[in-house]
């Protein structure tokens, strides 16, 4: 798991999935409320999943907005590109997919 923030390099502000980004860290789904947002290339859009064993945060729940840079990486969406390299990368977390797409 690693994290990305909307004004890294080549970043637009917003998403795959077209929501904006550049002030928000947050989407607030109909059935799930305010969930953070995550990029990843192999579950579909607008999937809600659970990050387990996040050492920083604990357990987060998500939504699929964006695609990521690897299959298996999850890249976790933070406030910039700086607090995205400061909390580098980390193995072994878990995912349980609670929607898959809308």
């Amino acid at each position: 798991m690693s994290g990305y923030g909307p004004d890294c390099k080549g970043c637009s502000g917003n998403t795959a999935a077209g929501y904006n980004v550049k002030h928000t860290i947050y989407y607030n789904d109909s059935g799930y409320g305010k969930v953070r947002i995550v990029a990843m290339k192999n579950i579909p859009l607008y999937s809600i999943i659970k990050i387990k064993n996040y050492k920083l945060a604990g357990d987060i729940t998500a939504i699929v907005l964006d695609r990521g840079v690897g299959s298996n990486v999850i890249d976790l969406l933070v406030e910039s590109e700086k607090k995205s390299s400061q909390l580098g990368i980390q193995k072994g977390v878990q995912i349980e997919i609670l929607r898959k797409g809308k």
